[in-house]
């Protein structure tokens, strides 16, 4: 037997219930939150403060590591506590120097543990020490042969690690030569190529399930391009999700690279050849989309576009 004309639930007759609804939290400063009564998972994402890029032709910085979890589940209503990361602090210019490490992001129950750490970007190499330093992504080598540092968040010990996203920092192999970048939530950052700047790495979308209007239009930690060298020299360049390219060549103490993206976890561009500095990292951000169930019936066709756009839960 055919659907009543003009049907459009799948066969059910009567009002339906409304399938579900959805609240956006978004902390940018430590603090709490309390879920609803009727949350049933929440789509959990935690990230740290990025690094800033190393001074006077200095490795692009590494962006804070990330933690996304997409189905956390709620037992009952429950206050959560957070804790969001500082971005690394820019060299002076005309003074050189190495970067500097973005700081930790957490989330956990209010008065009991810590459920999540996303760890802040690995500072960028820069004179009068090149290497790339450790972090939630790895910072970018400065010249000289030199590596650039590791990511951590992988690492990191139970769900910090599972959940979690960060790449190295690239490597320069050539002395005299390019500049690399510094690592995203996405990819490696770029080693150097000749006497270019290596690009940072990628970061993370999640337009898709938070929206544009949180990070940089939906997006999270994204490395910081090298510095340039003295012309022809590129510099190194920067995508979506906060992190910013190398700087000019600095000409003694010229302009800095722009800084990184305020709650994004981006990584600064590394300060140009001729004692350019960087700016400073972008700050990390904790946003967690509660999932409201209301009990009732559904048509199928509610159901599938649910699941389709992750929010029904498993």
């Amino acid at each position: 037997m055919g659907s009543p004309s003009g049907s459009t639930n799948g066969g059910l007759i009567g009002s339906q219930n409304p399938l579900y609804s959805t609240t956006l939290n978004t902390k940018t400063a430590p603090g709490t939150f309390t879920t609803s009564p009727t949350t049933s998972f929440m789509s959990v994402l935690v990230v740290a403060g990025g690094a800033s890029g190393g001074g006077d032709y200095g490795g692009g910085g590494g962006a804070g590591g990330v933690v996304y979890n997409a189905n956390y589940t709620v037992p009952t209503s429950t206050t959560y506590v957070v804790a969001v990361g500082g971005g690394g602090a820019g060299t002076g210019s005309p003074a050189p120097g190495t970067g500097n490490a973005g700081s930790d992001s957490t989330f956990g129950v209010c008065g009991g543990a810590t459920i999540y750490t996303a760890k802040g970007g690995g500072a960028a190499g820069g004179a009068p020490s090149p290497a790339g330093s450790p972090g939630g992504s790895g910072g970018g080598a400065s010249e000289g042969a030199s590596c650039g540092g590791t990511a951590t968040q992988p690492s990191e010990p139970g769900a910090s690690g599972t959940y979690g996203l960060g790449y190295a920092g690239g490597a320069h192999s050539t002395p005299g030569s390019g500049t690399a970048g510094g690592g995203g939530a996405g990819s490696v950052g770029a080693s150097q190529s000749g006497s270019g700047a290596g690009n940072g790495g990628t970061g993370k979308d999640l337009s898709g399930v938070l929206g544009t209007g949180v990070g940089d239009c939906g997006w999270f930690s994204s490395g910081g391009g090298g510095g340039t060298n003295n012309p022809p020299g590129v510099a190194g360049t920067a995508s979506a999700g906060g992190g910013t390219a190398g700087g000019p060549v600095g000409g003694g103490g010229g302009p800095k690279s722009d800084a990184a993206g305020v709650n994004t976890g981006g990584g600064s561009g590394g300060g140009g050849c001729g004692h350019g500095g960087s700016g400073n990292g972008g700050s990390g951000v904790v946003i967690a989309k509660e999932v409201n169930n209301a009990g009732g019936v559904w048509s199928m066709q509610s159901q599938f576009a649910a699941i389709e756009q992750g929010l029904w839960p498993s």
